[in-house]
């Protein structure tokens, strides 16, 4: 049985520009009827038709469909194949952090008012920190421009993470400045097989009091939150030499201004 390109198309779900083209790369073959107006495909013509889309339905591009199906013999088939397994699988780990990471979110937001008012004794995340260009603020040197770039590709899981001094916040004293970087937990790192310049800072995993507090576009911590932070502190020891970690959960832009909610970890003296 033969059929024209229209009822193939219609057959395979394959356009017929589609269809041509796998013939322009010789993946198929058509007769020509006898006026040579029109081409005839049978039974093989489809049969490879849709070998191709097999491979186009695997996330194959359409030159890797041509190649696959005019390959030689099953080595460089089996090759392919293979690379693709390997895209497929570091595809589905960075699905699954997402995944992970976007039900954190829904459960951060879900807690944000009860969040604001207390405190909840937990561990931190083991997470590398890389600082970012500090507007008027030499206190640390910045990363090079190339480092975070390379950081960045890897949003969002690289997120903005704000460093404040525990003694500044005691103290209570204005609205508490920070320093700005960005952070990603090291188990995803791991996972993604990102490799952070030694220029990154590790806050390993320590017993933390953790809190929401509100952040302004200036990246300082709003005075209502700093007071309830600074009354925290003055009940409460934290471990020495080790920052306050902020890291963000959601921006909002409100009608009057732009606030931002972080995650706030307090270490502990233990």
């Amino acid at each position: 049985m033969k059929f024209r390109i229209r009822a193939v198309s219609q057959m395979t779900g394959i356009s017929p520009n589609g269809i041509r083209f796998y013939e322009a790369k010789n993946v198929v073959m058509p007769e020509r009827e006898s006026n040579g107006k029109y081409r005839s495909y049978g039974p093989k013509e489809l049969s490879d038709l849709l070998g191709a889309k097999n491979f186009r339905g695997c996330g194959f591009s359409l030159d890797e469909s041509v190649a696959l199906m005019n390959a030689e013999g099953t080595n460089e088939i089996v090759a392919r194949i293979g690379r693709r397994c390997d895209e497929l699988r570091k595809e589905m780990e960075e699905r699954n952090l997402l995944l992970d990471y976007l039900r954190r979110k829904v459960a951060s937001l879900e807690s944000l008012e009860a969040d604001l008012k207390g405190f909840k004794t937990e561990d931190r995340p083991d997470l590398y920190w890389l600082s970012l260009e500090q507007d008027g603020q030499p206190r640390r040197k910045a990363a090079p421009r190339e480092e975070a770039c390379r950081w960045l590709e890897w949003v969002p899981f690289a997120d903005s993470c704000l460093l404040f001094a525990a003694e500044e916040l005691r103290r209570g004293e204005g609205a508490p400045t920070s320093l700005w970087g960005l952070a990603l937990d090291s188990r995803v790192a791991e996972c993604l097989h990102f490799g952070p310049a030694p220029c990154a800072q590790r806050f390993s995993t320590i017993r933390c009091s953790r809190t929401v507090v509100e952040i302004t576009e200036d990246l300082c911590m709003t005075r209502e939150s700093a007071d309830r932070v600074s009354e925290f502190l003055d009940h409460n020891e934290t471990a020495p030499g080790e920052f306050c970690v902020s890291r963000r959960i959601i921006s909002v832009n409100g009608d009057s201004r732009s606030l931002r909610f972080d995650n706030l970890w307090i270490p502990l003296r233990v």
